[in-house]
C-alpha cells in the first residue's frame, strides 16, 4: 500500500496516468522524466496551497493591534489540528529511508501546517516545538538508542559548560573529545552485537557530532546559548542525517533563525520545492549509470560516461536539496545553500564549495580559518581540511557492511587525495598568475573548457564514493579503465 496519504487519496488518478504514460511511444529517458514529474507533481500542488494559506494569513487586517491578526490565528489553529492528524499518520506509515521523506506529499503538507501553526507562538515556545517535532522524526528513523545516546552526549557536553570546568579551556576540550570518542566507541561496540542499530546510531551521529562541535565552539566563545536555541539547532531534522545531511555552523544558523523573529517566506519555499521537482526530473533525462561507466570499451568512453554521471548526480543532488530547503523554509527555518551551482563551477575550489557546501563551510569555519586560512601555510591548512574530511567520512565506512576491512576506505582516500591535490594546485597556480589564458581565446570558450574540466574532476565524486564497503573489490578494474590500461 502507498504510505503517502495524499498520494493514496488520488491513487486512481495516478494509476490511470501511469498506465497512459506506459503506453506512449517515447524514448525511455523522457518517459522516466515524465514519470518522475508525475510522482512529484503533488509536491508542487501542496507547496502552492501552503503558500496561498501563508500569504492569506500574513495580510494586514483592520482588527485592533491588541487582538492580533484574526485570520492568521484561525489558520494557525486549523493548521495545528491538521498537523497533529498528519503527524500521527506519518508515524504509523514511515518511509523506507529517511531521505525519502522529502519526496512525500503528506510530509511536505505536515511541515507547512506545523510552520503555519507556529507563527502565532512566542519565540521560545516555537523553538521547543521545532525541537519536539524534530526529535519525533529522528526517533522514527534513527531509533530510541541513537537519539538517546547522541541526545545525552549533547546534554552532558552543554551541561559541562555551566560548571567551573569551562574556565579551563584545555580540560573542556579534553572532556568534549572524550565524550565524542565514548559515543563512537559505543557505536563500534554495538556494531558487533546489533549491526542495524549501530548503523542507525552512526548515521545520526555523523551530522549530530559536527553540530555538537559547532555548538560547543560557539558556547566557548560567547557563552552557552539558551536551551531552546540548543535544542532547535542541534535536533532540527531536515539535514540531520542521511545522504542529504547538512552540518550547519551554529553561529550562522542562530543569526538566521534564532536571534531574529521567525518569518516564513512561503513564496520562496514553494519556489524551492518546484525547482527541486524540475531538477530531479531533469536528472532522469540523462541516460547513464555507474554500470555504464564500468562497461565502457575505452578510457575516452568511460570518461564521457563519467561526466554524464556527474551531470545526472548534480541535477539530482540540487533537486533533492531544494526539497529539503523548501521543507525547512515552510517551518520558518533558513538553511545554508547546499549542492548549489554544481554545474557552473570553473575551478576545483568552487567545486569543493558547491558539493555538500555545508560541510565545506563547517570545515572552513572550524579548521581552515583557525589554522590561518590563506594568511599563512595555506597549502598545509588545506591538507588539514581534507584530512579531517577523510576521517569524518571514514568513520562511517565500517557501518556499510558487516565484513569491514581497512582496505574498504581506499576509494575514499583516493577521492580525498585527488580533490585535495586539485584545490592546492589551483590556489597556488592562481597566486602565481599561471591560470591566465591567452587573450586570443574567446571568453565563452575559456569558460566552457573550464566547466567541462571541472565536470571531469567532479565525475570522480559519484564514481569513487560508490566503491566503499564490499564494492571496493571492483575499484582496480575501474582505475585501469580510466587510465587506459585495460
Amino acid at each position: 500500500m502507498e504510505h503517502d496519504l495524499l498520494k493514496r487519496l488520488v491513487g486512481p488518478v495516478l494509476t490511470a496516468l501511469r498506465a497512459l504514460l506506459a503506453t506512449t511511444a517515447m524514448p525511455d529517458p523522457i518517459r522516466a522524466a515524465l514519470a518522475q514529474l508525475l510522482e512529484a507533481s503533488g509536491l508542487i500542488a501542496v507547496a502552492g496551497v501552503l503558500a496561498a494559506l501563508g500569504i492569506l494569513g500574513s495580510r494586514e487586517t483592520t482588527a485592533p493591534a491588541q487582538h492580533g491578526n484574526p485570520v492568521r490565528q484561525k489558520i494557525a489553529v486549523a493548521s495545528g489540528v491538521a498537523a497533529v492528524a498528519l503527524g500521527l499518520w506519518l508515524l504509523r506509515h514511515p518511509s523506507t529511508q529517511f531521505d525519502d521523506l522529502f519526496a512525500r506529499w503528506d510530509h511536505l503538507a505536515f511541515a507547512g501546517l506545523v510552520g503555519l501553526a507556529l507563527t502565532t507562538l512566542p519565540a521560545a515556545q516555537r523553538k521547543w516545538c521545532l525541537a519536539a517535532v524534530s526529535l519525533g522524526m529522528l526517533l522514527q528513523y534513527a531509533g530510541l538508542v541513537a537519539v538517546g545516546l547522541v541526545g545525552g552526549f549533547t546534554v552532558i557536553g552543554v551541561a559541562l559548560l555551566h560548571t567551573r570546568i569551562r574556565s579551563n579551556l584545555r580540560l573542556t576540550i579534553v572532556l568534549q573529545v572524550a565524550l565524542a570518542v565514548a559515543v563512537y566507541g559505543i557505536t563500534f561496540w554495538l556494531r558487533r552485537r546489533d549491526f542495524t542499530t549501530a548503523a542507525r546510531l552512526q548515521g545520526l551521529l555523523t551530522f549530530w557530532l559536527l553540530r555538537h562541535i559547532s555548538l560547543i565552539v560557539s558556547a566557548l566563545q560567547t557563552g552557552p546559548p539558551a536551551l531552546a536555541d540548543c535544542a532547535a539547532f542541534i535536533a532540527f531534522y531536515p539535514g540531520a542525517m542521511g545522504w542529504l545531511g547538512a552540518p550547519e555552523v551554529y553561529g550562522e544558523f542562530a543569526r538566521r533563525n534564532l536571534v531574529r523573529p521567525a518569518t516564513v517566506n512561503h513564496r520562496k519555499a514553494a519556489r524551492r520545492v518546484a525547482e527541486g521537482v524540475l531538477l530531479f526530473a531533469a536528472a532522469r533525462l540523462v541516460p547513464v549509470s555507474l554500470q555504464r561507466v564500468e562497461t565502457s570499451a575505452t578510457a575516452l568512453e568511460a570518461w564521457a560516461c563519467g561526466i554524464l554521471l556527474f551531470v545526472k548526480t548534480a541535477l539530482g543532488g540540487m533537486g533533492a536539496w531544494r526539497w529539503v530547503e523548501g521543507t525547512a523554509l515552510f517551518y520558518g527555518v533558513r538553511m545554508r545553500v547546499n549542492f548549489g551551482g554544481l554545474l557552473s563551477c570553473r575551478n576545483p575550489s568552487e567545486l569543493w564549495w558547491a558539493w555538500r557546501g555545508t560541510l565545506t563551510n563547517w570545515l572552513v569555519q572550524h579548521i581552515y580559518a583557525p589554522l590561518g586560512a590563506n594568511r599563512r601555510h595555506q597549502s598545509l591548512n588545506i591538507v588539514a581540511v581534507f584530512t579531517a574530511s577523510f576521517l569524518w567520512h571514514a568513520l562511517g565506512v565500517p557501518f556499510l557492511t558487516t565484513d569491514f576491512r581497512l582496505g574498504q576506505v581506499t576509494a575514499l582516500a583516493l577521492w580525498v587525495g585527488v580533490n585535495g591535490t586539485a584545490v592546492i594546485a589551483h590556489v597556488n597556480a592562481d597566486r602565481l598568475g599561471l591560470l591566465k589564458a591567452p587573450g586570443a581565446i574567446p571568453a565563452c570558450v575559456r569558460v566552457a573548457v573550464k566547466i567541462v574540466l571541472i565536470w571531469a574532476l567532479g565525475s570522480l565524486t559519484p564514481i569513487l564514493l560508490h566503491y566503499q564497503g564490499a564494492a571496493v573489490e571492483r575499484l582496480p578494474n575501474l582505475l585501469r579503465l580510466l587510465l587506459g590500461l585495460r
